[in-house]
């Protein structure tokens, strides 16, 4: 439908307020058109079905159908009000006033907020210094160890010594504040590994050295943030029973350790080579992300641009909700937490507006160049994701599909391309980029000495 007249005041470079107008005859057309549907559905007493006069039904249903035609009006005029007028709205407008009487125009007046204009036309002078990639024998020795830790059983000691770091430990403790035992600070039987830094590292200390059935105490310290209310900023004492200690026994380092992990290989060999690659493509994208950061800061030191609130808002709310299932999936209450969603909000406002400020920009870059997702980039992200997930391309298609995930697919795609744009003049040498090439289609990591690369991220 279209509007009779349009006037666009600037609110601000994001936000616009229109007042819109359509004509008389449009909204007569709308309101017989409606009567007419509601004379056929409706029993007025005294008339047959479908030969109510309007005037009848006016008076019965007269403001609830101004109010539904002025919806319908605003709905199916809204897309020719802002057409050709660029502008490019980021949600839904809101109205905030609206005028409607039979018999005249009918206007009303929407809240939009479109787009941040962002003038950027220089693109040159992106020097960045891609950083070395390097995958060292002794980062695939710690993965392995890793893994091999995983694979370990426990056992009674075989011999009558105290803890060692190391050890799997069964405590009893209570927590005393100011003297007072906390409440609910009293467990038996918890099992720990000294050492591993997962329960409190200063009791964790204090263990090793204990015997079995020993008593003893700490006293810790928690910062002022400490997520526990009647802990935060309070010196607590950790009275301690060891019950049991038991040894980790690992695996030996053969053959039989690399079939039985989740990892495609039946030698020792062969998974050294499985852990160097995927180290490597960790590297590789901790590599782009550090380009990507530095040409984005760059870029963001020539342009300045206004961020729609409403998006931010929307960010804000995501960074929250997703804390929240976090804690819903630890089994953690958030008010026992002290989950403060005003003081978080706050807090990550600076993030969501420099998660938004690198989205806005990266899109106006793909857009005035017309860097796009084709369908080869899509089957060949998909590609990838089925060998890293053993699954078929089909099957993660139609997940995909079915879950509405394409999009985001595509803006990734999109995303990457652009940064390689960028950064295919930012003075990254093709010596650099043929190296990071060359090992990434047969580089391999052998047994001795570091594996050192350059990547063309």
């Amino acid at each position: 439908m279209e509007p009779k007249e349009v006037i666009i005041e600037d609110v601000s470079a994001v936000v616009k307020r229109l007042s819109v107008t359509l004509p008389q005859a449009e909204v007569e057309k709308e309101l017989a058109k409606t009567y007419r549907q509601l004379a056929r559905n409706v029993k007025i007493k005294g008339f047959r079905p479908g030969k109510a006069p309007r005037f009848v039904l006016e008076r019965q249903y007269g403001p609830r159908i101004n109010q539904d035609v002025a919806s319908r009006l605003i709905n199916e005029s809204w897309p020719a009000a802002i057409k050709d007028r660029d502008l490019e709205p980021v949600v839904q407008p809101t109205i905030e006033e609206q005028h409607f009487e039979p018999g005249q125009d009918f206007s009303y007046t929407a809240r939009i907020e479109v787009k941040p204009p962002i003038d950027l036309e220089d693109l040159s002078g992106l020097d960045v210094e891609p950083p070395e990639v390097k995958v060292s024998e002794a980062m695939v020795d710690e993965q392995i160890e890793r893994l091999r830790d995983s694979q370990a059983s426990l056992a009674p000691l075989d011999e009558d010594r105290p803890v060692r770091a190391g050890d799997w430990v069964t405590i009893n403790y209570r927590i005393l504040v100011d003297g007072q035992a906390l409440e609910g600070g009293q467990v038996e039987n918890h099992d720990l590994e000294v050492g591993a830094g997962r329960f409190n590292e200063t009791v964790e200390a204090k263990l090793v050295g204990a015997a079995r059935n020993q008593a003893s105490s700490v006293e810790v310290d928690f910062p002022e943030d400490h997520p526990e209310p009647r802990l935060a900023g309070k010196r607590a004492v950790f009275e301690i029973t060891v019950v049991d200690i038991r040894q980790k026994i690992l695996p030996p380092l053969d053959d039989d350790l690399a079939k039985s992990l989740p990892v495609e290989a039946d030698t020792l060999e062969a998974l050294r080579e499985k852990i160097a690659e995927d180290l490597r493509e960790r590297e590789r994208q901790k590599a782009e992300d550090e380009v990507r950061r530095t040409v984005l800061d760059k870029l963001h030191q020539r342009v300045e641009f206004e961020l729609p609130p409403s998006l931010v808002t929307a960010e804000i709310e995501t960074m929250i909700d997703s804390i929240k299932q976090r804690l819903a999936q630890a089994g953690a209450d958030p008010r026992a937490a002290g989950f403060n969603e005003d003081n978080l909000r706050q807090e990550f406002r600076p993030t969501a507006e420099a998660k938004l400020k690198d989205q806005l920009l990266l899109a106006h870059i793909a857009a005035q160049n017309n860097i796009t997702a084709t369908p080869e980039d899509e089957t060949g992200e998909l590609e990838k994701m089925a060998a890293r997930y053993d699954q078929s391309v089909a099957l993660l298609r139609e997940i995909y599909t079915k879950n509405q995930l394409l999009d985001g697919l595509r803006t990734r795609i999109v995303d990457r391309k652009t940064l390689k744009f960028l950064t295919s003049g930012a003075n990254i040498s093709d010596s650099e980029a043929a190296k990071a090439a060359d090992e990434k289609s047969g580089g391999k990591l052998g047994t001795r000495g570091p594996v050192e690369e350059k990547t063309d991220a």
